[in-house]
Order: structure tokens, then C-alpha cells, then sequence
């Protein structure tokens, strides 16, 4: 099976979903996911009594309900979402059989009356390995947990890329057909800034766009969300415990995922790049350079998008304060 051809299928999957969408939600009008029908069947399926033991967490794409922290189950808001809901479910199923950590193993259940199935996974043991905890540790302890990561990353990112294709994984092409990130940008988060953050802004983009022009940039699986709440850490054994949800993997550049350990300053990511054993091209570190100052402006135009109005606020201070002290990408770039 050829990469064109599973780009093509993949292409076709996606707008087919959201046609499906569009017409059941606004032709047929069929009313959207019920919270309280899914802690109906999650008490069923656990035995337990809905009231007391189900909390709920409403996402923009799913809905999440946490049981007595030991399962989680996650319903699809839609035909795309349970979509990447089943390829999510067939990747992590065979992905589990070389990570070098634990991750979610999750279940796929359908039942009358649900649009879509859904998914149950039990919980992986650990607290997020916080900035905070990281910062605490003597160096020897951050640099064993850095090159755990950067193990793990070895692992996922040498998952065969035609197989996640055949499986569904999505490529980030595909996630961003709708608009650009810098229309998006320019749409929802400009309004908030002062002419010299915007002009910030673009400089980044526009740069982007000439580092890109003619290049390829390798491609591999990636976890794409590697915040401190998704790394699972072990105080007792001072070592990661597992890696968690991952709802946004796709296909995209490795540096991405380096790009997320960032935050944890120090040493992390290049002491997680010294345990890596896949391919580090030159422009590596440059790319991870630019996805990070991506992530500041994606995540509060996410925010923006999503009217989470106190979240707004912290990342509107967050990236304000960024951009007063670091120069946009690229500027030292010849």
C-alpha cells in the first residue's frame, strides 16, 4: 500500500466525516452528546452509583468522565472525533507491544442510543510530573527521567508511519485543511494585541514559511501533547510511570514532541535528544525552537476559541511576557 495511497484514503475519511457531521447536526437536527445518558452507561458498565462516583469533564471534541480515578471513558462529539477515537484505539493496541513506558490501553464500546462508540481505559499509575517536582530534583534524577523520555520518544517515533496510516492516524496536513494556524491567529488573537506582538507574530509565520519552502521535513508518529499532567511520575521510584492521552497523535516532525520538554527548562529535552536513537538533522534544534513558540500562540487561541475566558486571561499574560523577552524565530536567521 503506498503512502499516496493512504494519504488519498485518509483525505477522503476526513471530509466524509465532516459532511456526516454537518448533515445530522444541521439537517437532521439530532440533538448533541447527553452527559447525563453517558454517566447513565458508565455506572452500568462499572456497577457503580452514577451520582456519587462519575465527575465530569466537558471537552470540546469529548466528553470525559473520570471514575473513582481508576477508569476514565471518553465519548466522541462527532463523526471526525470517533474517527481518530478508533485509530487512537487500534494504535495504542499495537504500539503498546514496543513502548518503553506504560500507556492507557484502552477498550472500544458501542451502545444503543449513542451516535458513536466510545472509549474506557483504566487508569495508568503516577502523578504529572510537574515543573515544579522537576526543578526539585538533583540533576542525576532529572537526566535518568530525561532519558526516559527520550527513550520513549524513540520507541513512538520509530512506529512505522504506513501502518498509522493504514490504522487512521491522521497527518497534520490533514488537521489543518480548515484554516491556518496564522489565520486563526490573526482571527481570534490579534485583537487582544498591540501591533508590536502582532508584527511578532507574523515574523514568526512568515519565516516559517521561508524555512519550509523546498524542504522536507521528516515525518514520524508523535505524541503532540506532552504536558506536565500527561507524564506520569513515580516518587517513590523517582522514574516516569507512564505516558497518557494521547488524543492528538498524528503524523507530523519529531522535533514537535522535543519541542514539548522544553518546558520543563534546564537540561530536559537535550538530555532526552542524548538518549534518543533515531535520525537528529541539523536543523533539529531549530525546528524544536519554532514549535515552541508556535505552542504559546496556539494554546491561547485555543483558549480564545473556546470563550474559556479565566484561561484566556493566563495565556494572554503568558505570551505577552514571552514575547517582551525573546526575539520572534528566525530573526537570526540569514
Amino acid at each position: 500500500m503506498t503512502k499516496s495511497y493512504c494519504s488519498t484514503v485518509s483525505i477522503y475519511m476526513y471530509f466524509w466525516a465532516r459532511v456526516r457531521d454537518f448533515i445530522e447536526t444541521r439537517a437532521l437536527r439530532i440533538p448533541p452528546l447527553d452527559a447525563s445518558t453517558c454517566r447513565k452507561i458508565t455506572a452500568e458498565l462499572m456497577g457503580i452509583n452514577q451520582k456519587k462516583t462519575v465527575a465530569v469533564t466537558e471537552g470540546w471534541n469529548n466528553l470525559v468522565l473520570h471514575v473513582q480515578h481508576k477508569v476514565a471513558f471518553r465519548f466522541p462529539r462527532s463523526h471526525l472525533q470517533a474517527g481518530y477515537l478508533r485509530a487512537e484505539q487500534k494504535f495504542l493496541s499495537e504500539f503498546a507491544q514496543t513502548t518503553s513506558l506504560p500507556i492507557p490501553r484502552p477498550i472500544l464500546h458501542r451502545r444503543a442510543g449513542l451516535r458513536f462508540p466510545f472509549m474506557r481505559y483504566e487508569y495508568v499509575q503516577g502523578a504529572p510530573l510537574t515543573h515544579e517536582k522537576f526543578k526539585a530534583m538533583p540533576p542525576t534524577a532529572q537526566v535518568i527521567v530525561a532519558r526516559q523520555l527520550g527513550e520513549f520518544l524513540t520507541s513512538l517515533h520509530a512506529f512505522p508511519v504506513r501502518r498509522a496510516q493504514v490504522l487512521g492516524i491522521p497527518h497534520d496536513n490533514i488537521r489543518a485543511l480548515e484554516t491556518s494556524e496564522m489565520k486563526k491567529a490573526k482571527k481570534f488573537i490579534f485583537p487582544l494585541l498591540s501591533q508590536k506582538e502582532q508584527e511578532w507574530i507574523t515574523r514568526i509565520f512568515t519565516a516559517w514559511k521561508s524555512f519550509t519552502r523546498g524542504r522536507v521535513l521528516p515525518s514520524c508518529v508523535v505524541h503532540a501533547d506532552l504536558k506536565e499532567e500527561h507524564i506520569l511520575f513515580n516518587e517513590d521510584k523517582g522514574v516516569i510511570s507512564g505516558v497518557i492521552d494521547f488524543g492528538d497523535v498524528h503524523i507530523d516532525d519529531p522535533a514537535v514532541d522535543f519541542a514539548s520538554l522544553v518546558q520543563y527548562r534546564g537540561n530536559c529535552a537535550e538530555n532526552a535528544l542524548k538518549a534518543y536513537k533515531r535520525p537528529v538533522d541539523e536543523s533539529f534544534r531549530r525546528r524544536m525552537d519554532f514549535y515552541v513558540q508556535r505552542e504559546k500562540i496556539f494554546v491561547l487561541t485555543y483558549f480564545v476559541i473556546r470563550k474559556q475566558t479565566r484561561h484566556v486571561k493566563e495565556a494572554l499574560k503568558k505570551l505577552k511576557d514571552y514575547i517582551t523577552t525573546h526575539e520572534p524565530w528566525g530573526t537570526s536567521e540569514k
